[in-house]
């Protein structure tokens, strides 16, 4: 059988929100990304904070990187980038849960602001639509993002059809033991797939029969 295989990189649009205690505001805030860095060098220790601001009031937390940091353990070339505020750093630390975590911040993610970008893209020749769609996710960052969420708006359709199809294996997860029988890729009934409701992450994949897609208007 025919096997067209895919990888979708999933990126965020917007950068993770940092939630915490505003002193002026004498409450829980959602702090907003200034993609700005504060350094601050002292003898031979370096500290580096990625500045956030309260999107009520404007009061900036500052979020730190680098604590005391040995100056010569720091690498020169991401030094002079947090000097000249490098928009890839703020990305890079801007989404590190483990960086929220260590300053005792709630990482605040949102699943509807992102894009999917198709790196590679293997076809099988004529017959492609008679066969698999395998798709491979990659993700760089954390996000809220759900598989039936991805999968609806990827192929078009409602999350009710994406539901219907998977309990049919007309969509499946690669782990699941159960299609790998099939040898006729025909669309009979397994029960629904806990891993629609899962986040998507890193390295998923999964499966679509596009003979069953492709008969799907007639179905309905």
């Amino acid at each position: 059988m025919c096997v067209k295989k895919e990888v979708w990189r999933i990126s965020p649009v917007s950068f993770p929100r940092g939630k915490r205690n505003c002193s002026k505001c004498n409450g829980k805030r959602e702090f907003i990304n200034s993609e700005k860095f504060r350094v601050n060098a002292n003898g031979r220790v370096i500290d580096v904070w990625l500045i956030f601001r309260c999107e009520t009031c404007g009061t900036a937390w500052n979020m730190t990187v680098y604590e005391r940091k040995a100056a010569d353990a720091l690498n020169q070339e991401e030094y002079l980038g947090f000097l000249r505020n490098d928009a890839y750093l703020a990305e890079k630390y801007g989404r590190d849960p483990g960086v929220f975590a260590r300053n005792r911040a709630e990482i605040v993610l949102r699943d509807q602001d992102y894009r999917v970008e198709i790196l590679q893209d293997w076809g099988c020749g004529e017959n492609e639509e008679k066969g698999i769609r395998e798709v491979e996710l990659e993700v760089p960052f954390p996000t809220k993002l759900r598989v039936d969420h991805l999968l609806a708006v990827q192929l078009g359709v409602s999350r009710s059809v994406i539901k219907r199809w998977a309990g049919e294996t007309i969509i499946f997860c690669q782990d699941e033991a159960e299609h790998e029988d099939r040898k006729d890729g025909g669309c009979r009934r397994k029960g629904e797939r806990n891993f629609l409701r899962e986040k998507v992450k890193n390295g998923m994949k999964m499966g679509i029969r596009m003979n069953c897609v492709q008969d799907e208007p007639e179905r309905l």
